[in-house]
């Protein structure tokens, strides 16, 4: 976690990262400790960096369309 905020720079609200990954608030907080994804304070509001978001979701992205197949086919 990082509180220097660049105000260059586009931050995004919990609620508008759960809505752009499609996953959980419980399952950002997991990917926020496991050091996943950027997150910021603004004031006392927790915010995440849109790159990085963009970042991860090319990521999955990318792994889901070349899964690893465990039988070598």
């Amino acid at each position: 976690m990082n509180e220097n905020v660049d105000e260059d720079k586009v931050y995004l609200t919990v609620t508008e990262v759960s809505k752009i990954l499609g996953l959980s608030r419980q399952t950002l907080l997991k990917l926020r400790k496991a050091g996943a994804l950027d997150t910021y304070y603004q004031g006392n509001k927790l915010r995440y960096d849109a790159d990085n978001v963009k970042a991860f979701l090319v990521s999955r992205t990318e792994i889901k369309k070349h899964p690893i197949n465990p039988l070598g086919e």
